[in-house]
């Protein structure tokens, strides 16, 4: 006993010191762990120095209950209690040493300076990893990064250094029954010195492991914008200058194909320099990122950048692989679609015409006619897809050995598709022109069917305001069948006058019906509003009705209407002046004239007067004389109860009668002033009379003293003075 006592006073013995002082676990000073290895060999050596330090305990109990029966004190005695008081500060002092020694050297395996001075390596490898939308380290520096799956390198420190205080509950309290020795060693000095210590490094690594994120943050877009999106804006916002050109305005007799031959055939694209730029800026890209470091030691972690470096180089690849497969396929689709659009037309020239095989004719002048169209275009595209080409192979990306021998042939094939097109044609020239002189014919008199529908409809069509909204939409899709009936018609028409070199017809009856259709269709949903807008009102019981909000939605209305009349217009000049309608101007629209907006005009026209004397009627002097008088005027009757609604007073046409209103409600008003003046008068009169008695009084004992007071004051009272 004297010689652990002894021993427990001199902690500061040479080395090897007691085993309950040494530190809970000691590391490989040259190795580098992954988290989870370094857990299972730190949980392993707490288990050994647990039992080690448990064992202690029991062997301190023990020797103090020896001790107590060799020298036979009570252990109630204050002799003894002192003494197990001096035994219980050892072992405080014995743990807490053990705790700190234990902080000292996980203070020493993540202090940078520590670390520097002994030439230690790392004590935990992590790795950054891109995990989109993020860098993310893993495991996670701290609790806010972290899941609830995983832990992280704070977390595990802190589990650290509850694992080294759990030493303190292994060893049973020598001055009472229950307890532990954790406050009193938390409590400590040294302990708190290292603990703050550790908090400090851990904070300070914590800010340099997000600094070394920056670099690979700065290529945040790889990963964060939307390829699709880009390519879409970069072919959206770069088309070549040529496509962008405005096409010339087409003549009033040319034909639309004419027209269609004049534009762009093909989606435009951007010019190859601008793919080229973008290639090339995503290789220089791929450099840098390949320079970036792959690993590197923050304080007492070594991070893995091979990752995250992998993950950016796979995105600039992606970014490259986005331009590179649009000129690829480009190229291959451009090639394969010219094939089979020059197959199709060798194969259907090479077919015999007969002279009475008008289907034949029509579709081998089909196949002439498309040649003739997309000449041009086919002619220059040729040097654009070698372009395509070149800059691929500049990339190292080979063209498809097929499609190598497409883009060599293509320029021969298409001419011998051309100079089979001219045999064609010229050897159809006698059915052609016959087929000709039918079409001009029938265009004839197709001309003089599109004028007499013209008539129709501009007879029959729900023009009038008296057919009703329940009735002219019936009718409005009816005519909207018969004209894109009619407009089919048209353009079979139109359709064979190309294709046989004749004068392309526009038939502007055709296309004036259908403007006026949708027009027409505009005003009657203004209509069907402001009748189910009146409707709504006229079903108003009388003490309902809001009249001032009423004026205030019939005057909405009618703004709405005027609007009506320039929305037309403007759809008109669209229709007019836009490229695909380039044709002699049509008539202008007159909605004006129509019946059917001007007695939308006149019933809103209407409503705008008769609101104003509504609301003159609503007066709550009106009396039953007062209506009855009104009835007479307007010729109509109604009764007054509890059914009575808006529409009662509408039906005696207000608008028709505004002198009448008015002076019925002028009558109404004097009454109201009469009656005003009649009650005055009655409030009055008391005080008048009793004015006239005092005077009276007063001339009686006075009158020869003030007879100019007395006249005064009679005056005042209201009864003439006496002369």
């Amino acid at each position: 006993m004297r010689a652990r006592l002894a021993h427990a006073r001199c902690p500061a013995r040479p080395t090897p010191p007691p085993p309950a002082l040494r530190p809970a676990r000691r590391r490989n000073s040259t190795k580098t762990y992954a988290p989870d290895e370094f857990e299972e060999e730190h949980s392993q050596q707490l288990a050994a120095r647990y039992a080690e330090i448990a064992e202690g305990g029991r062997e301190i109990h023990k020797l103090l209950l020896a001790s107590n029966r060799v020298l036979k004190v009570s252990k109630g005695a204050p002799i003894w209690r002192f003494y197990v008081e001096f035994i219980n500060d050892l072992v405080v002092d014995g743990l807490a040493r053990t705790v700190a020694n234990s902080l000292k050297e996980l203070h020493d395996q993540i202090d940078p300076a520590s670390l520097d001075n002994a030439e230690g390596v790392p004590l935990l490898e992590i790795q950054l990893e891109l995990v989109a939308p993020d860098l993310v380290y893993q495991p996670q520096l701290c609790d806010a990064e972290a899941t609830s799956m995983t832990k992280s390198v704070r977390s595990r420190v802190e589990e650290w250094c509850k694992g080294f205080f759990h030493v303190c509950k292994l060893v049973k309290r020598l001055d009472r029954g229950d307890g532990d020795f954790v406050k009193e060693v938390a409590e400590s000095e040294q302990v708190r010195f290292f603990l703050h210590g550790i908090g400090a490094h851990l904070r300070a690594n914590e800010e340099e492991c997000a600094a070394f994120k920056q670099p690979y943050l700065e290529h945040a877009t790889l990963w964060t914008r939307d390829i699709g999106g880009a390519m879409a804006e970069f072919l959206a916002q770069n088309k070549n200058s040529d496509a962008d050109a405005p096409a010339p305005p087409a003549d009033a007799d040319a034909d639309e194909e004419d027209a269609m031959a004049a534009a762009p055939v093909g989606p435009a694209e951007p010019a190859l320099a601008l793919f080229d730029k973008e290639i090339l800026h995503f290789k220089e890209l791929s450099l840098t990122i390949s320079q970036l470091p792959t690993s590197a030691a923050r304080g007492w972690l070594r991070i893995d950048a091979k990752p995250v470096r992998q993950a950016l180089s796979t995105w600039v690849t992606k970014w490259s692989f986005a331009f590179t497969q649009y000129l690829l396929e480009s190229v291959e689709n451009a090639l394969l679609e010219l094939d089979s659009f020059m197959s199709t037309i060798n194969a259907g020239l090479e077919a015999e015409v007969d002279a009475d095989d008008e289907a034949g004719l029509v579709q081998a002048m089909t196949h002439i006619r498309d040649v003739r169209l997309r000449s041009d275009a086919i002619d220059a595209m040729f040097e654009p897809l070698r372009g395509k080409e070149a800059l691929l192979k500049k990339y190292g990306i080979a063209v498809a050995d097929n499609t190598k021998a497409l883009l060599e042939n293509a320029p021969f094939v298409w001419e011998d598709t051309r100079k089979a097109t001219d045999n064609a044609k010229e050897r159809l020239g006698p059915l052609q022109a016959m087929q000709a002189d039918r079409i001009k014919m029938e265009a004839e008199d197709f001309g003089a069917k599109a004028a007499d529908f013209r008539r129709a409809f501009v007879d029959e069509a729900p023009f009038k305001y008296e057919v009703g909204v329940e009735e002219c939409y019936e009718q409005l899709d009816t005519w909207q069948e018969k004209i894109a009936a009619i407009e089919a018609e048209a353009a079979a028409l139109k359709e064979r006058e190309g294709l046989f070199d004749v004068t392309v017809h526009q038939f502007r009856d055709i296309g004036a019906c259908r403007q006026e259709l949708r027009c027409l269709k505009l005003v009657w949903d203004h209509v069907d509003l402001v009748e189910s807008t009146f409707g709504a009102w006229r079903a108003t019981l009388w003490p309902a009705v809001d009249v001032d909000e009423m004026q205030i939605r019939a005057s909405k209305l009618q703004k709405e209407v005027k609007v009506l009349v320039k929305q037309a217009r403007a759809a008109e000049m669209r229709a007019r002046f836009s490229l695909a309608a380039a044709r002699p101007p049509r008539p202008s629209l007159q909605v004006r004239t129509w019946d059917v907006y001007t007695g939308m005009t006149r019933a809103l026209g209407h409503m705008l007067v008769a609101l104003p004397l509504v609301q003159d009627l609503r007066d709550e002097a009106m009396r039953e004389r007062h209506w009855k008088k009104l009835m007479r005027v307007c010729g109509k009757s109604f009764v007054m109860d509890d059914k009575f609604a808006l529409h009662h007073l509408l039906a005696l046409q207000l608008q028709d009668h505004v002198d009448a209103v008015g002076e019925t409600v002028e009558q109404v008003r004097v009454g109201t002033d009469l009656t005003a003046l009649l009650m005055m008068n009655r409030m009055v009169r008391p005080r008048s009379a009793y004015l006239s008695h005092a005077c009276h009084v007063a001339g009686a004992h006075g009158a020869q003293d003030r007879p100019a007071a007395r006249e005064d004051r009679c005056h005042v009272d209201g009864a003439p003075p006496r002369v």
